[in-house]
């Protein structure tokens, strides 16, 4: 569907009842801008298509009426558009104070402003860094600037923000010597992550049906917490 703005919300409508849980899986867009190879994310329908902001508001005011704890965003990558991710977390802010939010998010599309906004609320960040070596980051379509990325999380540590990263092991170029936390520690934040964040490990594997025309075909499986 490219148009989402006839699509029903299964809130609204009554299908979920997230009051029976105490939790929410939240979609606000579908789709991704990224074709990494491993990711199933972006097959299909490339870019991403958005959830109309006004059903956004509503399904926050139910969520909030009916007292959910918790709500997980579904979005592959909530900040990528700017301009509407910090909408969302003023209405966030504005009608959802008391629930704790958990976003996927890209460190390349942080500022300052958005770290302020993510403080305001409860949530927690997860980013799919994958590996620190930027050779091995090229064989699955993707790049890595270790400079960009210590500024941007240290962003989130100067305001408070909890984070923690996503690693894959076993990629295409990966070595003995690259695997594991060594990863996370050749730069100055290494201490960052240690204090402030968590980091989860998952084991690449061949898939069955890959992508075509894609450099390798991983799948990430059960993550292991390093």
């Amino acid at each position: 569907m490219k148009d989402l703005t006839d699509l029903p919300s299964p809130y609204l409508d009554g299908t979920l009842r997230p009051g029976d849980y105490g939790g929410a899986l939240w979609e606000l867009s579908r789709g991704c801008p990224f074709t990494c190879d491993f990711c199933f994310e972006a097959r299909g329908t490339a870019g991403t298509r958005r959830i109309p902001l006004a059903r956004v508001e509503a399904e926050l005011d139910l969520f909030q009426a009916r007292g959910i704890r918790e709500v997980f965003v579904l979005d592959p990558t909530f900040n990528y558009h700017k301009v509407q991710a910090k909408q969302v977390l003023r209405l966030i802010a504005a009608k959802a104070p008391g629930t704790h939010f958990f976003f996927e998010v890209r460190s390349e599309f942080l500022d300052r402003e958005m770290a302020g906004l993510f403080a305001a609320i409860h949530c927690t960040l997860q980013m799919g860094l994958q590996s620190a070596h930027d050779d091995v980051l090229r064989n699955i379509s993707r790049s890595f600037d270790p400079d960009d990325f210590e500024a941007k999380i240290l962003l989130l540590h100067q305001a408070g923000v909890p984070y923690g990263f996503d690693l894959i092991y076993g990629l295409p170029g990966d070595t003995l010597t690259d695997s594991g936390p060594a990863w996370i520690l050749p730069w100055a934040w290494c201490r960052i992550t240690l204090m402030s964040s968590a980091c989860r490990c998952f084991r690449a594997r061949a898939s069955p049906r890959p992508p075509p025309g894609s450099t390798c075909a991983m799948k990430r499986t059960t993550p292991t917490a390093c």
